[in-house]
């Protein structure tokens, strides 16, 4: 069996078979960001693929001599008893790292909904009106929406099970941007779709100044890009209704550098390793 020492790194999960010596075989498992090191008592059968390896530089050489290095050094224990390279460690047993309990890293789940209009963002809504947990209740697993989109709204919806996650991506202190697609209306449209560029005041709430990129626009109608950090209720909303603007349609396209892409309304799918990756670095 195996002693599991984790760390942090990025990317999907790849299996690295290493020669360390005459006796072990060490097989980095990369999952969601965790590297599992395994050292195995059996003789090495893959030193060709690992030469191949190490050339590619695919697996993290310094994780590798740092983990082997404090095995040799003693310390590492597995149920109070010092580990060597080979020992082995069990689901449940205990593994120390100076003294420090080490677990495994539990497994979320995480996906992006496209939010078609109509769906109210909560699991269960009294009125008898359709919900995004509708959507994504074929995902196995029970998933909660990260932040809100209002019924009317549309777009990028992300879902998981990890709570920690989605308190960083929707919380206003961790600035992850959000990007609308917004069609507005109103006298000079993109003159004052301008306004939203600067701090602006409605019904008593200030919102901070958005990024705004006027795609195109006529008289009395544009097509705008508005990008915030705060995430107040309604935001975008608010402050086009503070500008003169009345939105007929609102999108969003991005959070942070996940992308809704081509996705079909009413569709989701898993995050990439990328933007995995990406959440990883939020921690």
């Amino acid at each position: 069996m195996a002693c599991c020492l984790m760390a942090c790194t990025g990317g999907q999960k790849k299996t690295t078979n290493m020669e360390t010596g005459n006796e072990t075989l060490v097989r980095l498992e990369t999952t969601m960001g965790n590297i599992t090191v395994k050292l195995y008592n059996e003789t090495p059968k893959h030193r060709d693929n690992f030469i191949k390896l190490a050339k590619e530089g695919t697996y993290d050489s310094t994780l590798f001599h740092r983990v082997i290095k404090n095995i040799r050094q003693g310390r590492v224990t597995v149920n109070g008893v010092t580990a060597s390279l080979g020992s082995g460690a069990e689901e449940g047993d205990v593994v120390l790292l100076n003294g420090k309990r080490l677990s495994l890293p539990e497994e979320h789940t995480y996906v992006l909904l496209h939010k078609p209009r109509g769906y109210v963002t909560t699991l269960c809504d009294t009125h008898g009106r359709p919900t995004v947990a509708e959507l994504v209740q074929d995902a196995g697993v029970r998933l909660f929406p990260v932040g809100r989109l209002d019924c009317m709204s549309e777009g990028l919806l992300l879902f998981t099970d990890d709570g920690e996650m989605a308190n960083r991506l929707a919380h206003p202190s961790h600035g992850v941007s959000k990007t609308y697609r917004v069609w507005v209306s109103g006298p000079d449209a993109a003159e004052a779709a301008g306004a939203l560029r600067r701090p602006i005041v409605y019904e008593g709430v200030r919102y901070r100044a958005a990024e705004v990129h006027v795609l195109r626009s006529t008289e009395d109608r544009a097509l705008i890009d508005v990008t915030i950090r705060e995430g107040k209720n309604r935001e975008v909303r608010n402050m086009c209704a503070a500008a003169g603007l009345k939105v007929q349609r609102l999108l969003r396209i991005r959070q942070g550098e996940i992308s809704l892409g081509d996705l079909p309304a009413g569709q989701w799918r898993y995050l990439t390793a990328k933007e995995l990756e990406y959440l990883q670095s939020l921690r």
